[in-house]
Protein backbone atom coordinates (compact mmCIF):
# COMPACT_ATOMS: atom_id res chain seq x y z
CA UNK A 1 0.00 0.00 0.00
CA UNK A 2 1.54 3.30 -1.10
CA UNK A 3 0.28 6.65 0.10
CA UNK A 4 1.55 10.16 0.75
CA UNK A 5 1.52 12.62 3.63
CA UNK A 6 -1.38 13.30 5.99
CA UNK A 7 -2.76 9.78 5.60
CA UNK A 8 -1.43 7.76 8.54
CA UNK A 9 -0.42 10.78 10.65
CA UNK A 10 -0.51 14.58 10.31
CA UNK A 11 2.68 15.59 8.52
CA UNK A 12 1.93 18.76 6.53
CA UNK A 13 -1.40 19.73 8.11
CA UNK A 14 -2.98 19.39 11.55
CA UNK A 15 -5.45 16.82 10.23
CA UNK A 16 -5.27 13.64 8.20
CA UNK A 17 -7.32 12.85 5.12
CA UNK A 18 -10.92 11.80 5.66
CA UNK A 19 -11.53 11.19 1.97
CA UNK A 20 -12.54 7.55 2.37
CA UNK A 21 -12.70 5.21 -0.64
CA UNK A 22 -16.35 4.33 0.07
CA UNK A 23 -17.63 7.90 -0.21
CA UNK A 24 -19.99 8.35 -3.18
CA UNK A 25 -17.66 10.68 -5.10
CA UNK A 26 -14.95 8.01 -4.95
CA UNK A 27 -17.21 5.05 -5.72
CA UNK A 28 -19.01 6.67 -8.67
CA UNK A 29 -17.18 9.89 -9.52
CA UNK A 30 -19.05 10.32 -12.79
CA UNK A 31 -22.38 10.47 -10.90
CA UNK A 32 -21.44 12.46 -7.81
CA UNK A 33 -18.60 14.79 -8.64
CA UNK A 34 -16.05 15.61 -5.96
CA UNK A 35 -17.19 18.03 -3.24
CA UNK A 36 -14.91 21.05 -2.75
CA UNK A 37 -14.03 19.73 0.73
CA UNK A 38 -12.32 16.70 -0.88
CA UNK A 39 -10.79 18.39 -3.91
CA UNK A 40 -7.07 17.52 -4.10
CA UNK A 41 -7.35 15.44 -0.91
CA UNK A 42 -5.70 12.03 -1.07
CA UNK A 43 -7.81 8.92 -0.60
CA UNK A 44 -7.69 7.65 3.00
CA UNK A 45 -7.24 3.84 2.80
CA UNK A 46 -6.37 3.39 6.50
CA UNK A 47 -9.69 4.30 8.12
CA UNK A 48 -10.26 6.90 10.81
CA UNK A 49 -6.71 7.90 11.71
CA UNK A 50 -7.83 11.36 12.87
CA UNK A 51 -9.59 9.96 15.96
CA UNK A 52 -6.42 8.05 16.88
CA UNK A 53 -4.38 11.25 16.59
CA UNK A 54 -6.96 13.33 18.47
CA UNK A 55 -7.00 10.77 21.30
CA UNK A 56 -3.22 10.88 21.51
CA UNK A 57 -3.27 14.67 21.73
CA UNK A 58 -6.00 14.61 24.42
CA UNK A 59 -3.90 12.13 26.40
CA UNK A 60 -0.85 14.37 26.08
CA UNK A 61 -2.78 17.43 27.29
CA UNK A 62 -4.26 15.46 30.20
CA UNK A 63 -0.88 14.00 31.19
CA UNK A 64 0.81 17.40 31.31
CA UNK A 65 -2.11 19.21 32.98
CA UNK A 66 -1.48 22.96 33.20
CA UNK A 67 1.38 22.61 30.71
CA UNK A 68 -0.76 20.53 28.32
CA UNK A 69 -0.96 23.38 25.83
CA UNK A 70 2.69 22.61 25.04
CA UNK A 71 1.54 19.42 23.30
CA UNK A 72 -0.18 21.62 20.71
CA UNK A 73 2.75 24.01 20.49
CA UNK A 74 5.11 21.09 19.88
CA UNK A 75 2.84 19.65 17.19
CA UNK A 76 2.56 22.98 15.37
CA UNK A 77 6.35 23.29 15.49
CA UNK A 78 6.82 19.72 14.20
CA UNK A 79 4.45 20.29 11.28
CA UNK A 80 6.09 23.64 10.44
CA UNK A 81 9.50 21.93 10.43
CA UNK A 82 8.19 19.19 8.15
CA UNK A 83 7.21 21.88 5.65
CA UNK A 84 10.32 24.04 6.05
CA UNK A 85 13.16 21.56 6.46
CA UNK A 86 13.17 19.79 3.06
CA UNK A 87 13.87 23.10 1.33
CA UNK A 88 17.05 23.56 3.33
CA UNK A 89 18.39 20.05 2.82
CA UNK A 90 21.13 19.27 0.33
CA UNK A 91 21.21 15.86 -1.31
CA UNK A 92 24.72 14.49 -1.64
CA UNK A 93 23.73 11.34 -3.56
CA UNK A 94 20.61 10.11 -5.36
CA UNK A 95 19.51 8.61 -2.04
CA UNK A 96 19.99 11.93 -0.25
CA UNK A 97 23.00 11.40 2.01
CA UNK A 98 26.76 11.59 1.91
CA UNK A 99 28.89 8.60 2.83
CA UNK A 100 31.89 9.42 4.97
CA UNK A 101 34.26 7.29 7.01
CA UNK A 102 33.60 7.53 10.74
CA UNK A 103 36.57 8.84 12.71
CA UNK A 104 38.51 6.02 14.41
CA UNK A 105 37.54 7.18 17.91
CA UNK A 106 33.83 7.18 17.01
CA UNK A 107 34.02 3.82 15.27
CA UNK A 108 35.76 2.35 18.33
CA UNK A 109 32.87 3.54 20.54
CA UNK A 110 30.35 1.93 18.20
CA UNK A 111 32.20 -1.37 18.15
CA UNK A 112 32.37 -1.48 21.96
Amino acid sequence: LVYGVDISWPMHHATVSNNYPWLPHNVEPEKSGTPKKYANMAIQPLGDKQTHYDDLMKGCRKHYGKKGHMCDVTERTRIAMNLRQPQSMQNYTEMGFKKIKAPDAVFKLIKE
